[in-house]
């Protein structure tokens, strides 16, 4: 029996955490107690043996040596996922950076076990790099296929898919620009070509080109402005790409002309705990739902008309993670999904799948 508690002590803290239902710290203390309770007996039994059966010190002392290098060499299997030197790497949409660095920077004070390494990236490479097994966890703004998800199973991986969080595509121009409102239309016809100039939106604007600015090729504003907006059609030719979000706020800023597309979060005032302003280099531009363009009828990209659905180019985030135990990724995903990390996200300026409500009692008369 003494032998039993030695060797499970010692499989509790050497063998992947995929094994057993506990895991990191859980599995690690279980382990030391039984390890350290095997020895005891262990004591016990060698005490016994020497006064009864007269047996070779040596041979037991050699044992106990055995045992208790293995411990202390600090042997660590290099696959294991929770120890305090493991790494778990998350790739995330680029567009939603403000918001995952928000909750990461909560997340790695409150859990120290292991370390959580976070890759912001084009949404294709996010995904892609989970399918090849890459990184345990991704954050996109659409969900997996069928296809993808079927690719995942094929090789023993279940892709738990939790949607966390709203946000939209904001439109910004130059300070300098005089239009301030398009249709859902415009946006289209300008998008696929069919409006090339400011003029052609307003006979009053200057003859000046349109040039469209997005992140980058592989985007998910790209595949946001071809499935949803223009659905389907091809893109214009005067649309250009840059490298980050960020880029395209300077690049607006500084260039009259440019009709720039950015995740909403990127561009909300932080000092503003309302939400009602953003980002004072550039004009967030308002949108009317349909064909015309309706003062009366028009959203910009506030957190209220993205909960409402009344800004017509909202879009979902989704938490995308396959570790298969309870790890740091897991833990992350939990972690955003669950009442502190929603209200992260409500302070970020966009909407949390989980909407902190109050009621509000009006009464006629005092």
């Amino acid at each position: 029996m003494t032998v039993i508690y030695l060797a499970f002590g010692l499989v509790l803290l050497l063998t992947k955490d995929i094994l057993w239902p506990i895991s990191g710290a859980a599995r690690i203390g279980m382990g030391v107690l039984i390890l350290l309770f095997g020895l005891y007996r262990l004591t016990q039994v060698y005490s016994w043996y020497i006064e009864q059966k007269n047996i070779d010190r040596g041979s037991i002392m050699t044992l106990l040596i055995l045992v208790l290098s293995l411990q202390s060499c600090g042997y660590k299997n290099p696959s294991a996922g929770n120890s305090s030197n493991d790494t778990t790497l998350v790739g995330v949409d680029e567009t939603v950076t403000p918001v995952i660095q928000a909750e990461a920077d909560v997340f790695q004070v409150m859990d120290t076990l292991g370390t959580l390494k976070i890759d912001y990236i084009p949404e294709g490479k996010a995904i892609k790099n989970v399918l090849d097994l890459k990184s345990m966890m991704a954050v996109a703004t659409r969900q997996l296929t069928q296809k993808e998800v079927d690719f995942l199973k094929d090789k023993s991986y279940v892709a738990r898919q939790t949607w966390i969080a709203s946000d939209a595509i904001a439109l910004i121009t130059n300070l300098s620009q005089a239009d301030t409102i398009l249709s859902e239309k415009n946006v289209r016809d300008i998008l696929t070509g069919k409006i090339t100039n400011w003029n052609q939106l307003n006979k009053k604007n200057p003859s000046q080109p349109i040039k469209i600015v997005f992140d980058n090729q592989n985007s998910s504003l790209v595949r946001y402005m071809a499935d949803s907006i223009c659905k389907g059609q091809k893109l214009a030719v005067n649309t250009f790409a840059m490298d980050v979000n960020r880029d395209v706020i300077d690049y607006v800023a500084r260039t009259p002309g440019v009709l720039g597309f950015i995740g909403t979060s990127w561009i909300v005032d932080k000092d503003d705990s309302l939400h009602l302003s953003f980002h004072k280099k550039i004009k967030v531009m308002s949108i009317s739902p349909g064909e015309e363009v309706d003062p009366l009828n028009s959203f910009k990209p506030y957190q209220a008309y993205i909960s409402d659905g009344v800004y017509p180019f909202g879009r979902k985030i989704y938490t995308i993670n396959i570790e298969p135990v309870s790890g740091k990724a897991s833990r992350f995903a939990s972690f955003i999904a669950g009442n502190r990390g929603q209200r992260i996200i409500l302070k970020t300026g966009i909407v949390p799948a989980i909407a902190q409500t109050r009621v509000v009692s009006v009464r006629s008369s005092l």
